[in-house]
């Protein structure tokens, strides 16, 4: 055989295909995110705004979570619902709420807190939060929240 002939080359097998979602075994395949932002959420823990957006992924929503208040407040400009951080510094989440509820008033605005913290509660409703709800429910329920958000 010749150098040139293609038998004796040796070639990359193909990686078995990948089973379907579903199979035992498996994980549930990541749906993936369809248009602009549809969820902008505004919150000041990293780490929790990366389980928002990597759960909003992994439904299927467009989310981006944001630590500056200027920057969720034009970013929510565009999008259809709003996910607030009510521990964030100073009164930044209120201000938030109340001008994105100004510049539209039907939005849904989903404000979170930590349960011991009641009053952040009170806060998010004064400034015009569709829902205000603990920190753990938000945190379990996630998923189906951004669904909910992002269908809205």
């Amino acid at each position: 055989m010749s150098e040139s002939d293609d038998t004796t080359r040796p070639t990359a097998a193909k990686p078995p295909a990948a089973p379907a979602s579903g199979e035992p075994g498996t994980a549930p395949a990541i749906v993936e995110p369809r248009g602009s932002h549809e969820v902008v959420a505004y919150v000041s823990d990293l780490i929790f705004a990366t389980k928002i957006t990597a759960t909003a992924r992994f439904v299927g929503v467009r989310a981006v979570a944001l630590t500056s208040c200027d920057a969720a407040l034009r970013a929510a400009g565009e999008a259809v619902a709003l996910v607030v951080d009510m521990h964030t510094p100073g009164e930044t989440a209120d201000e938030l709420i109340r001008s994105v509820r100004q510049m539209d008033a039907s939005r849904p605005i989903v404000a979170f807190y930590s349960h011991v913290c009641t009053e952040l509660a009170e806060r998010a409703s004064a400034a015009g939060a569709s829902e205000a709800m603990p920190r753990s429910k938000f945190s379990r329920e996630l998923g189906a929240i951004l669904q909910r958000l992002a269908a809205m």
